[in-house]
């Protein structure tokens, strides 16, 4: 009970620093959420994901392929308005191979169809 009292309490004051968070943390934060043992963690996976949004011009492929790995980790799925966000940055940012493959594993993990979006992973993942 004392550890879900403290990840609940860590889970409160990170919703007020979800506006301060980089790209980088968001998906940092969805990893380690993926350990939390409470529920008070949707709210914060949700503040997360709008976060991500919100910055979505400054995202690159690592943190595409952070922010899904994080939601695999929390087995949250794909809001609809974060997958429209990453489907508009995939085809413009540099993929390497490596976060190509990491984002089709998300991607088939969270098991999102993002046809377009996956035929161009398969390209760059060889």
């Amino acid at each position: 009970e004392t550890e879900n009292l403290v990840w609940s309490s860590l889970a409160r004051q990170a919703l007020v620093k979800v506006s301060d968070l980089t790209l980088f943390g968001v998906g940092q934060t969805l990893f380690a959420l993926g350990r939390a043992p409470t529920l008070p963690k949707v709210l914060l996976v949700e503040a997360l994901c709008e976060r991500a949004v919100v910055l979505h011009p400054k995202m690159d492929a690592f943190c595409i392929a952070n922010i899904l790995g994080g939601l695999v980790s929390v087995k949250f799925a794909v809001p609809d308005d974060l997958m429209e966000v990453i489907n508009q940055r995939s085809a413009v940012v540099e993929w390497s191979p490596e976060d190509a493959r990491v984002v089709i594993e998300c991607l088939d993990q969270l098991r999102v169809e993002a046809g377009e979006l996956r035929e161009l992973l398969m390209r760059k993942a060889l």
